[in-house]
């Protein structure tokens, strides 16, 4: 029951103590000004879009990019496939890329592979 009567009586001179501090600086540290509650006299100017291409435009630019950027991968890759059958070595970094080697049947093909690869399929390290 002390206890309790110790803690209330703390709490309460604590409580007293925080207010006699605010009140203390309440000359020393002015309210904020509060804003005019006026409309503001000049509202912002609306933005302004610009207007939007047709849309056949946009189609046409974005076939043109699509092909600008994908023709010479077309291209490349048109002539690789053509060389296939000429390829004599291969080098293999990448340890699904190896398996995907050994499955189509040209492991004798292979000069250089992943050291992952290397551990998984020993006969291939040599």
């Amino acid at each position: 029951m002390i206890a309790a009567m110790t803690s209330a009586t703390t709490r309460a001179e604590t409580s007293a103590r925080t207010r006699a501090r605010t009140e203390a600086m309440a000359h020393v540290m002015p309210e904020p000004p509060t804003r005019a509650l006026t409309p503001n006299p000049m509202p912002p100017a609306p933005r302004r879009r610009a207007p939007s291409p047709p849309a056949a435009l946009r189609t046409a630019v974005r076939a043109l990019a699509f092909l600008a950027v994908f023709a010479p991968f077309v291209l490349l890759g048109a002539g690789a496939s053509a060389r296939a059958g000429s390829v004599r070595r291969i080098v293999s970094l990448n340890p699904s890329l190896t398996a995907i080697v050994v499955r189509l049947g040209a492991a004798d093909r292979l000069v250089g592979i992943d050291d992952y690869s290397a551990r998984i399929l020993p006969e291939l390290a040599d």
